[in-house]
């Protein structure tokens, strides 16, 4: 797997998606309203940029549609078609042969978590989480 780190691109980024302070310290949100406007809270893996125009674009779709519901998960539909992506990504990057029916996508960090301890452990074992991204939400 190659990586390759573009200054050019990483300031583009930043330019175009970073949220001033202010705008941060008016959201409502545990990160921002738990501490005393002194602190800064790093403690919490939160979105502090603004989304990338295809995301808004499609919750603008779906507010505007009224499409609040839980999702449907189909063949043909996104998470489908990332897990086909992922499996054929593990196949070319590490020789790791998935099944697409087995990916499954989630879209937050401790959820993930959660079900990876209820299907890895047993009541009783002992599990090792890396800290302290996840202390304060555990």
């Amino acid at each position: 797997m190659s990586t390759h780190y573009d200054a050019g691109i990483a300031q583009q980024f930043a330019e175009q998606y970073t949220l001033p302070l202010e705008t941060l310290r008016r959201r409502q949100s545990m990160k921002w309203q738990y501490h005393a406007l002194e602190i800064l809270p790093a403690w919490v893996a939160e979105m502090d940029f603004a989304p990338a125009p295809a995301v808004a674009d499609v919750l603008r779709h779906w507010y505007l549609a009224q499409d609040t519901g839980y999702p449907y998960r189909q063949r043909d539909r996104a998470e489908h078609l990332l897990a086909r992506a992922f499996s054929r990504y593990t196949a070319r990057e590490f020789d790791w042969e998935t099944d697409p029916a087995n990916v499954l996508a989630l879209n937050e960090l401790v959820q993930a978590v959660y079900l990876l301890i209820l299907a890895f452990s047993e009541p009783g074992d002992g599990i090792v989480l890396q800290i302290p991204q996840l202390s304060a939400l555990l």
